[in-house]
């Protein structure tokens, strides 16, 4: 049976935001933000779709284990909790016979939708981190990031700003 991950999770009603345990990190100068603070969620940066990695809690602070690829330097900045959209949290719950999408995910990552291969990928965290081997790659974890640019979230505005520069050379 292949190894069970959890990799893509999604928040069917959740903090929409990150709560943030490396605040000292470059990303977040000029934002003011602290150890615990949430960013994000007055505008729901964390939403449908986002991506998490397998962690544990060392002295306060999620650090990736390795054992789903992450790379061991991927330095995790804010998690959230996530669950797929199941027959009890979907805003429009599948039909009697119609898989609900947890289900499906587990028929599609394992084969089956056992009780055992959904509860295999029924809770999980969205990540936001950084990886810099040279240069740098980050993830806010989530394909809603954008909404607090739209929505004039000023922290996510200065970290956006604070990657740009980095980036740019700047």
């Amino acid at each position: 049976m292949p190894k069970r991950e959890r990799a893509c999770e999604v928040v069917a009603s959740g903090a929409g935001g990150y709560t943030i345990y490396q605040p000292e990190h470059w990303v977040f100068d000029g934002t003011g933000v602290t150890y615990g603070d949430m960013v994000g969620a007055q505008s729901v940066v964390v939403g449908y779709e986002c991506d998490g990695c397998d962690f544990v809690m060392r002295n306060g602070v999620p650090t990736p284990t390795g054992s789903d690829g992450t790379p061991a330097d991927f330095a995790i900045l804010g998690i959230t909790p996530t669950q797929h959209f199941d027959r009890v949290n979907a805003p429009r719950p599948p039909k009697d016979g119609v898989p609900s999408e947890i289900e499906f995910i587990a028929w599609r990552a394992f084969g089956d939708r056992s009780p055992e291969s959904v509860a295999a990928i029924h809770h999980g965290h969205a990540t936001m981190g950084m990886h810099e081997p040279g240069g740098f790659v980050f993830t806010s974890g989530s394909t809603d990031w954008a909404w607090g640019l739209t929505g004039s979230d000023p922290t996510i505005e200065r970290i956006t700003t604070n990657l740009l520069d980095r980036g740019l050379g700047r």
